[in-house]
């Protein structure tokens, strides 16, 4: 699950831009790095660069395990995702991830049209007696992680346009479907290294739909956390933080440049 685990932080991680009145997004180009801390101590770096509008968007991120933590658990990861559509909806896209965690490397490529997944190359192909496949008409209408990111934006600015206090959205990463449920909460005030920021928090919960291994499943429970997603109320409106309580300390990602 650890690639799973940072592939939500990055998709959480792409949600920017405000409402605006005649148009749902403008079109937007955003580049930051993202730092992965657990109760404090850095564990991982993210580097996203994504430009979107209302026919087509691109989206690629990297990260790596840091620090200690990579004398534990090395991850490296290099993840695209592009596609075409039409009013911010995307039928068509490509998506691919190379990563590689403990030195076990793994390849996903996905091709999706019209709105249905035409193609998929998994290696090393996924054994079934463990994890079930994922049947087609489920994928139907889900995105990849990377495009997960960018509905993400789009929802929540249309939630924010027409005063709604929630949202959905299904995500398949190749080998799981799930289904992410926003709440907007509201304004909120907070500190980073010292300085108030002003925010509008959005929080999400994951439901796992299909693909999940027993294993995965033990650890997704009615009590799973909640994640915090905290954007600037400024004309970026980018993520600043995003947090998350676990049973051994705070996980927290935070934009450093």
């Amino acid at each position: 699950m650890k690639h799973a685990f940072f592939n939500s932080l990055i998709a959480f991680l792409l949600l920017t831009q405000p409402a605006y009145a005649t148009d749902i997004l403008p079109p937007t180009q955003f580049s930051g790095t993202y730092q992965f801390t657990l109760a404090g101590i850095p564990f991982g770096r993210a580097e996203i660069d994504f430009s979107q509008s209302a026919e087509h968007y691109k989206a690629k991120s990297t990260v790596q395990s840091i620090g200690l933590a990579r004398l534990f658990v090395q991850h490296d990861s290099l993840t695209a995702s592009l596609g075409s559509g039409a009013d911010f909806h995307y039928a068509n896209s490509l998506y691919e991830s190379d990563y590689a965690t403990r030195k076990k490397k793994k390849y996903v490529k996905m091709v999706r049209e019209n709105n249905v997944i035409a193609k998929e190359i998994i290696t090393p192909p996924d054994n079934r007696q463990t994890r079930p496949a994922v049947d087609a008409a489920l994928k139907k209408n889900a995105v990849d992680p990377l495009e997960f990111g960018l509905m993400m934006r789009v929802e929540a600015a249309r939630a924010l346009a027409e005063n709604k206090n929630s949202f959905s959205i299904n995500y398949y990463d190749g080998r799981r479907l799930m289904q992410v449920d926003f709440s907007v909460v509201g304004n909120k005030l907070i500190r980073i290294n010292g300085k108030k920021f002003a925010t509008t928090l959005i929080t999400a919960q994951r439901k796992p739909i299909a693909g999940f291994t027993q294993k995965e499943l033990a650890d997704i429970t009615p009590n799973d956390p909640t994640l915090s997603i905290f954007m600037s109320n400024d004309t970026r409106f980018v993520p600043l933080k995003l947090e998350i309580q676990l049973a051994f300390g705070t996980a927290s990602a935070v934009l450093v440049e």
